[in-house]
């Protein structure tokens, strides 16, 4: 008759086994903080809401940014300089003066604009044919529409000066002033929203930090039971950092519900005034890539604030 064995015997446990075990606990513990968090109702609505309003209002400045350079790009893209001929510079040496320039480098291409010509555009957007009609002479002078192979403003500069020393020149004029003082205003509403979204930052930080807070406190007593057996604070420490975690899904959720509110609601009367100025304009709202950028920008900051809560509180209580 065989021997029974009696006692403990060890087994080797296999990776197998542990991955699946660790994927149990780590899926009880999503679950069980998203039950904490959901207990407090009211608690958990106004941090996702504090998260949300500070997270969609630097997006919705940049939402604008991104159509003001909708405006602004033709703008840019459209920089010239007007080059006036004098009275007695005839139409054939004009046209091989145009010639001439656009075989120079800093040239992208040039247009001549005979004065008759000038008259008959003038006179189609103006709405002045009448009067026009009733000039004996053409006051219009010879012109060559020039665009510049670079639009920085030393290029440009640079260009006009060469443009006055011609022997032909009358006058040469750029209206480019008011383009480059409107790009000026485009770079600091940027820094502006890098400032504002740096700061609110900090906010939702702080707010998640002091959230997390008292979440920890509320469960003192069952973290000194749990480090008594033995618990390490990195297990202590997942519950809350999965709590952090949908603190920042549920306000992230929340930004882009106010962004496209907020688009939806300016659609129409945006779209409807600038197309008044620029034919073909298309108010955007952000992308499928902008939804999921403000939602990780979210889930980080949370989680990032929930790392500074935990490691300092949970540090702090330990079992006397």
């Amino acid at each position: 008759m065989p021997r029974i064995k009696k006692g403990a015997v060890a087994r080797k446990i296999h990776f197998a086994e542990k991955r699946d075990a660790w994927l149990r606990h780590h899926r009880y513990l999503a679950m069980d903080s998203m039950r904490q968090m959901l207990k407090r109702p009211l608690s958990a609505a106004l941090t996702w809401m504090v998260i949300a309003i500070a997270l969609s209002l630097p997006t919705l400045m940049v939402m604008a940014l991104l159509n003001l350079k909708q405006i602004t790009g033709p703008l840019n893209e459209g920089a010239q300089l007007s080059l006036y001929l004098d009275q007695s510079v005839s139409t054939d040496r004009a046209e091989k003066l145009a010639r001439e320039l656009k075989q120079r480098p800093e040239i992208k291409s040039t247009r001549y604009i005979s004065p008759n010509d000038g008259l008959r555009e003038f006179k189609e957007f103006s709405g002045l044919g009448n009067i026009i009609d009733s000039l004996e002479n053409n006051p219009l002078p010879a012109l060559i529409v020039i665009q510049p192979m670079e639009e920085t403003a030393a290029t440009v500069e640079g260009l006009k000066i060469m443009l006055e020393a011609l022997p032909e020149a009358d006058t040469v004029q750029l209206d480019l002033i008011w383009v480059q003082r409107l790009n000026q205003i485009s770079r600091i509403a940027e820094r502006v929203v890098g400032v504002l979204g740096l700061i609110l930052s900090m906010a939702v930080v702080l707010v998640v930090g002091n959230t997390i807070r008292l979440a920890i406190e509320s469960r003192r007593d069952e973290i000194l039971v749990i480090k008594l057996v033995g618990a390490t604070d990195a297990f202590v420490r997942r519950p809350f950092l999965y709590m952090g975690f949908w603190y920042g899904l549920a306000g992230g959720i929340f930004a882009v519900i106010i962004v496209t509110t907020c688009y939806w609601y300016l659609h129409e009367p945006v779209t409807r005034l600038i197309n008044t100025l620029s034919a073909g304009f298309i108010f955007e709202s952000i992308h499928w890539w902008g939804t999921l950028l403000v939602i990780a920008t979210s889930i980080s900051i949370s989680m990032f604030g929930t790392i500074m809560a935990v490691s300092r509180h949970i540090r702090a209580i330990e079992p006397t």
